[in-house]
């Protein structure tokens, strides 16, 4: 139940008057700016994972693509993504290419490229 993270970020936006996002782990993230919440699911990973790396992947990740100008909620977005790469690394704290991040967004959408 994310009902209790909800209820945190969205207390902690206000106290600080500030946007927030929380990652879920597995279940994804929370992001919450003065225009509301908005709850960014990820798709599910499946074992052998490596959960090593994935935390600093993803601020990593929210903090390159914020910097391009997109919005909040769009940098969580791509994050997930990120991290979710990282994961299946087993062993190692990898990187995640733009290859590997554009690869998996399409096989997240089933769009195929020719």
């Amino acid at each position: 139940d994310n009902s209790v993270y909800l209820d945190a970020a969205q207390k902690l936006h206000q106290k600080n008057n500030c946007s927030v996002c929380m990652t879920l782990g597995d279940s994804g993230c929370l992001y919450v700016n003065k225009s509301g919440t908005v709850y960014i699911p990820t798709k599910k990973v499946t074992s052998p994972i490596d959960i090593c790396g994935a935390g600093d992947t993803f601020i990593s990740a929210f903090a390159c693509a914020l910097a391009t100008g997109v919005k909040g909620y769009e940098a969580a977005f791509f994050a997930n993504i990120a991290a979710s790469i990282i994961v299946k690394k087993i062993g190692m704290t990898g990187t995640a290419t733009q290859k590997e991040i554009i690869q998996k967004y399409n096989q997240i959408y089933n769009i195929n490229e020719e």
